[in-house]
Parts: C-alpha cells; sequence; structure tokens
C-alpha cells in the first residue's frame, strides 16, 4: 500500500507491505512533478503536477491520455509468485473540477499490453473519488493475475486536464494505492 503523503502531506513514494516476503519499488512519476499538500477533511494529501515551465497543463479537451505523463507503481515477485486478486486507490482533482485519468496494469516491463483499471473523464474538485479493479481472493470478480517468480507488476496512472484551453494551477491528488493478493 502507497499512502502518497508523509505526516506533513508532502508526497511520499515508500510503501508499506503486510508481507516481508515483499519489497516493493518506490514511485516512479513520469512528465509530473511533487505539489504542496492539500487539506480534505481534516487530511493532508500529496499533490503533483505536470512537469513543465509553469505547470501548464496543455489542451486536451477530451481529456486523453498522454503517453509521457503518469505515476507509475511497480511490485516485484522477487523470491516468490504473486497472484494479484485487486488493485485500488483514491484520487481527485484539486485547483479545479476538470481532471481526468486512465489507469492500467501490465506485468511486461515495457509495458505493452496493458490492461485498464478505471477512466475516470472528470472528477469532482477536492472530492476522492475511489477506483479498482478486482475483488477479494474469494469473490468471482478477483483478478488471479498471476506475477511469476522474477517478473513484476506494473501500474500506471495517467493524469490529464480536460479542457480547450491551458491551465496553470491545476493538480492531482492520489492515495491509497493497494495491491492485494496472495503469495506462495
Amino acid at each position: 500500500t502507497w499512502k502518497m503523503a508523509d505526516a506533513s502531506g508532502a508526497l511520499s513514494k515508500a510503501a508499506v507491505c503486510t508481507s516481508e516476503d515483499l519489497t516493493p519499488a518506490e514511485v516512479k512519476l513520469a512528465g509530473l512533478v511533487p505539489s504542496t499538500s492539500k487539506a480534505i477533511g481534516g487530511v493532508s494529501y500529496a499533490r503533483v503536477t505536470i512537469d513543465n515551465p509553469g505547470n501548464v497543463w496543455p489542451v486536451n479537451d477530451t481529456g486523453a491520455k498522454m503517453n509521457d505523463v503518469y505515476i507509475e507503481y511497480k511490485i516485484p515477485a522477487s523470491g516468490i509468485d504473486l497472484t494479484v486478486n485487486e488493485i485500488s486507490f483514491d484520487c481527485c482533482s484539486s485547483g479545479g473540477s476538470y481532471m481526468a485519468w486512465s489507469a492500467y496494469y501490465s506485468t511486461n516491463e515495457d509495458f505493452s499490453n496493458p490492461e485498464p483499471i478505471c477512466e475516470m473523464k472528470t472528477a469532482p474538485k477536492v472530492v476522492l473519488c475511489s477506483n479498482s479493479v478486482g475483488g477479494s481472493k474469494d469473490s468471482s470478480d478477483a483478478l488471479g493475475l498471476p506475477v511469476e517468480n522474477g517478473k513484476s507488476l506494473y501500474i500506471r496512472v495517467y493524469p490529464a486536464y480536460k479542457d480547450t484551453k491551458e491551465n496553470a494551477g491545476r493538480t492531482f491528488i492520489i492515495s491509497n494505492v493497494a495491491v492485494k493478493g496472495l503469495i506462495q
């Protein structure tokens, strides 16, 4: 599980594992940079924004995914076999109401053949939305995704700002990223 914020609300890429057999890698930001934290309901959340001069989101009237702007999580299966049953996270827009996002997972290092987790074309400002794919190990909707020893699971979340003009001051909040499954 990645909470994504430390006690002060600053971006923290460290993960917490409930199994000592699994060591997740840190989070990778591509085309994004940390921003200041934002309080929602008394809790401080880390935020990211686009990485360019002035942090200006480009014109994107459909909210389409930008292939070079994402947050990536890597879960290596080193010395174990992993069966992933659920992937979940909470996220929202901050600074504007037109943040869109899409999320995918892949077991290929080059992120080829990704599978969708979710797609949100616009989200309410500072209202966390839950996103997930799969379910508990005993439910019929469990992913049952095998990640063999020596392989890794990659998750990418692609934020985009949906508007007919450029926008600065818009940020993306993501928290409570969780990967649940069984280790063998």
